[in-house]
């Protein structure tokens, strides 16, 4: 009999009904609506849109069944363009239907093709198209792909306003949107229903490269409008031309990382308003970056204030001199790694804790170029930011940019160089883990190797011997292409090619344990089955060249959740080796020296997992806070040191705690390995780090306070949660301090659950996985 709980688990996820006719959301619903005798133009129109957006989230079967069924009768007679007030992306799913082609459908679904920015655009003979997947298909009606009309709309913000004389000239970026066509544009003052057309030329800025722009046509449609002295107030008025289409309207948006919104405000824009008045305080007149330093001359400031530019991940400063100049560094050294340039963040400029306007002179947006950093000077609420990107060059900065290097890459025919690797960790942010204990010893056992390693920016530091390549720009791709061995600990992008002789060593990142595959997309987050097997297979397994697990026990899960066939290294994941490697007492005392750790303090690593519910973004996630670090920390006192590690999904979302007394915000160190030695006991939950940590046979506590919700509505498990956590359970602060404050007592009472569990999960780990691993990757079938 089935508990309350377990019928709760079956309930779908809830969805936020809009406001109108009810969509329908199973099969039964689906069918019945076809049924309702309503007029076959209406429920294409208006009824069917909807329900072709679901059929990537909707887990009923009967739902694209019913769809594939019914609707071809209601398409007879309607070609594609006869249904132009049809969504584009509608329209091509009809045409799959209409075909019988439930494959296309599939594929249109699993490919990105509800969306419109991702694809390549162009004009046709019927207006402005867009190359949804089953554009290359002859069969498929080319009418389908034309954008409806409601699909291309202006969009236009003020950039910049430049006094010329006793007049201006108002910058204005202004492009139909999805629409990839050379265009014009004409402007207009409005005073009521009075306009006077006003002088417009185009203008070489390229406003993507910083705020993000999919077509080259946007980055082609940048306007200078002449506005003469006297012409206002009044409104901007913008005609934009392009693929045969005009769209027209207000310009009403400004730019808000330009100094124009301080001028002009954040509200509608107004020509010739008269600008905001000026705000006292000192002002940044001088904004200089060159090489590895920042020149800041500050007006309005006193010698010795404090000029810093501050990030959640990292703080450099300067004091003013009697000049009213600071130099600020642009490298740092946190964690005892060397000098690096600052990483990928957005840096407030501060003095003396205050926002820092700049001077009358200096114009924001305004660009950052060295050799080692890549960025902008914005406006960023009342004051100024160094905003840093990934220092890619700049041909792949644009999203377009981006889209026309990975067209490349899948389309360039090079020969495999087997003497080459490229190494990639979680997202480009660290060298660490399996690939990087797979690379230094791949190095060992082979020294002619060519070992790159795709990195965020400059800031990371990569293995001697070995060379960094800034991720997804030329030259990253350029290795991609052609390296033997491409190993990671997370999955390649969907857009990656692999050339024959090619092997993607899957790592992966810790040990089985939590729901994953299609045990997670079936039945935690309830997918459709065609959605399920995509994300298992053709994203995932269809790639995998060779895979390495902790023992042969979890071969299974991969096998069966991913349908994988290929090779398995099943003796150990080499990121386990630092933990028992000869230097690792070396490491454990720099590291604490570093973290100022006292020889007599007792640190507390504490390493929470992230929760699905608590997403905020791509691969970001809110911060797990069921215990207060701080109060944990003055709770156990000053013989106790805590060093707080959130989640790399919770680093990626920008969110730091920061130290605090008796805490150490570690999140950001590049090696969890290093910690894990610092620390005398691990605080966790149900992070595969507890695997790892036993290895060192140091005590753990286990904070699973939402044990149950956890398993049974957030994420669940594989297997049973008890006897992979041989430490106390706690739920509080008070649980959580008495546990702490007798370790000896916990060492005792769980000592045999803990070398139990040494021996299911950890018999392989013995300081020498990667040195099998590299031997296995050798071992494969030569180029």
């Amino acid at each position: 009999m089935p508990s309350a709980r377990d019928l709760m688990r079956r309930v779908a996820r809830r969805v936020r009904r809009p406001a109108g006719p009810v969509v329908p959301r199973t099969g039964l619903e689906l069918a019945a609506l076809l049924d309702s005798g309503a007029d076959p133009r209406e429920l294409l129109v208006r009824r069917l849109p909807a329900v072709v957006r679901l059929l990537p989230v909707v887990q009923d079967p009967a739902y694209l069944d019913v769809f594939c069924d019914r609707v071809p009768t209601l398409l007879e007679g309607r070609p594609a363009g006869a249904l132009r007030e049809v969504d584009a992306q509608v329209r091509v799913a009809y045409e799959h239907v209409r075909r019988g082609d439930r494959a296309g459908l599939e594929h249109l679904l699993t490919h990105e093709g509800l969306k419109l920015d991702p694809h390549d655009a162009s004009v046709g003979p019927h207006g402005p198209v867009v190359h949804l997947p089953g554009w290359d298909e002859p069969a498929l009606d080319r009418d389908a792909f034309v954008l409806a009309d409601h699909q291309v709309t202006l969009d236009a913000r003020v950039l910049r306003v430049l006094p010329v004389g006793t007049g201006a000239e108002v910058v204005v970026w202004a492009y139909l949107r999805h629409v990839e066509a050379p265009s014009s544009a004409r402007a207009w003052a409005v005073v009521g229903d009075e306009r006077t057309e006003l002088s417009v030329s185009r203008d070489p800025e390229v406003p993507g490269l910083r705020l993000g722009a999919w077509r080259a046509a946007y980055d082609r449609s940048v306007w200078r409008v002449a506005v003469p002295a006297g012409a206002g107030p009044a409104g901007l008025e913008l005609e934009v031309t392009a693929g045969g289409v005009s769209r027209r309207g207000l310009v009403e948006r400004v730019d808000q990382e330009s100094s124009a919104a301080w001028t002009h405000g954040t509200d509608a824009f107004r020509l010739g308003a008269s600008p905001a008045a000026p705000v006292s305080g000192p002002r940044a007149v001088v904004l200089d970056v060159s090489g590895d330093a920042l020149t800041v001359r500050v007006a309005g400031a006193l010698p010795g204030q404090e000029v810093a530019l501050v990030s959640p991940v990292l703080t450099v400063s300067a004091l003013l001199g009697a000049d009213g100049i600071a130099v600020v560094p642009l490298v740092a050294d946190r964690w005892g790694r060397g000098a690096r340039p600052l990483p990928t963040a957005t840096y407030a400029l501060l003095l003396d804790g205050e926002p820092v306007r700049p001077g009358h002179a200096v114009d924001l947006p305004l660009a950052v170029e060295t050799d080692q950093l890549a960025g902008w000077w914005v406006r960023a609420g009342e004051g100024t930011a160094l905003r840093l990107t990934p220092p890619r060059p700049v041909e792949s900065r644009t999203m377009h940019g981006h889209r026309e290097l990975r067209r490349s890459y899948r389309e360039r025919e090079v020969a495999v160089d087997p003497d080459v690797a490229m190494f990639q960790s979680y997202w480009a942010e660290s060298a660490t883990d399996s690939p990087l204990a797979i690379c230094q010893e791949l190095l060992r056992q082979r020294p002619s190797t060519k070992a790159f390693w795709g990195v965020l920016d400059h800031s990371v530091p990569v293995p001697e011997g070995t060379t960094a390549l800034v991720a997804g720009s030329p030259e990253w791709y350029d290795v991609l292409a052609r390296a033997r061995f491409l190993v990671r600990n997370t999955e390649l992008g969907a857009y990656t090619r692999l050339r024959p002789g090619q092997v993607h060593v899957q790592t992966f990142h810790g040990q089985v344990f939590k729901t994953m595959g299609t045990a997670l997309w079936r039945d935690v987050r309830k997918l459709p089955e065609f959605v399920v097997q995509h994300e298992a297979t053709t994203r995932r397994s269809d790639v995998w060249g060779l895979i390495t697990t902790a023992d042969p026990s979890s071969d299974r899960y991969y096998r069966e959740l991913y349908g994988y066939r290929g090779p398995v290294h099943h003796h150990g994941l080499p990121r386990t080796d630092a933990l028992l490697a000869p230097g690792a007492d070396v490491v454990r005392a720099r590291t604490r020296e570093l973290l100022g750790i006292a020889p007599d303090q007792v640190a507390v690593l504490h390493a929470a997992t992230w929760r699905d519910d608590r997403t905020t973004g791509v691969n970001a996630a809110a911060d797990v806070q069921h215990v207060s670090m701080e109060a944990l920390a003055e709770r156990l006192g000053p013989g106790f040191v805590v060093l707080q590690r959130s989640h790399g999904s919770v680093a990626r979302s920008s969110v730091r705690h920061g130290d605090r007394p008796g805490v150490v915000d570690v999140t950001d160190h590049p090696e969890i390995n290093d910690l894990v030695l610092a620390s005398d006991v691990a605080v966790l939950d149900y992070s595969s780090l507890r695997f790892d940590y036993a290895v060192t046979g140091r005590p753990m506590v286990f904070l699973v306070p939402d044990l149950e919700q956890y398993r049974e509505d957030v994420r669940g498990f594989l297997f049973d949660f008890e006897p992979t956590a041989p430490g106390p359970w706690v739920r509080d602060l008070d649980g959580l301090v008495d546990a702490l404050s007798d370790l000896d007592a916990v060492r005792e009472a769980h000592a045999t659950a803990y070398a139990a569990f040494n021996e299911r999960f950890n018999r392989w780990h013995d300081g020498h996985a990667a040195e099998r691993a590299v031997q296995a990757m050798l071992a494969l079938p030569p180029v």
